[in-house]
């Protein structure tokens, strides 16, 4: 390939990024504007594969028991912001394998649709199976108490296809 085409497709490619970067900006101040717009990623694998709840699933209409989702960190768009209000993707039916797959080298290039939900989502992974823990607790020695704020809703990225 010469190597003018080569730069070309490499200039196509940020272009493709850039609207992205356009979209999850719009998505993270008015995703209701922006739900079901699909973008291109290219993110970084930081978690197993795992169930996702049926909290998660009920909110966003997703098959409960065929839906799983992983933590990740976009590296493209590059934008310190997306990576901290994006931090999962989710899967669901046929495109699960797909997803897997393309999962495997701990970094893929991917198209992912956008999707908001105006209610709070407390769990995103299903427990398939009971576990017992014990926690410690807490020392009332002056210390400060988190307080956990809901938030209004819960945005995703749910996966369409390779790019």
């Amino acid at each position: 390939m010469p190597k003018q085409e080569e730069e070309s497709k490499i200039v196509g490619t940020d272009d493709v990024y850039d609207k992205t970067a356009v979209a999850l900006d719009g998505f993270r101040l008015t995703p209701k504007r922006f739900n079901g717009h699909e973008v291109r990623l290219y993110i970084s694998v930081r978690s197993d594969v795992f169930p996702a709840s049926r909290e998660l699933c009920q909110q966003f209409n997703l098959d409960y028991g065929s839906t799983v989702g992983t933590q990740i960190r976009i590296l493209k768009p590059l934008d310190k912001d997306f990576q901290l209000v994006f931090w999962e993707i989710y899967a669901t039916g046929n495109k699960v394998d797909a997803f897997r797959s393309l999962l495997q080298p701990k970094e893929a290039d991917l198209y992912a649709q956008l999707q908001f939900t105006d209610r709070d989502v407390k769990r995103v992974r299903a427990e398939f199976f009971g576990r017992t823990y014990y926690d410690i607790g807490e020392d009332d020695f002056g210390d400060p108490r988190e307080v956990y704020v809901a938030p209004e809703g819960k945005v995703i990225l749910l996966f369409t296809k390779a790019a």
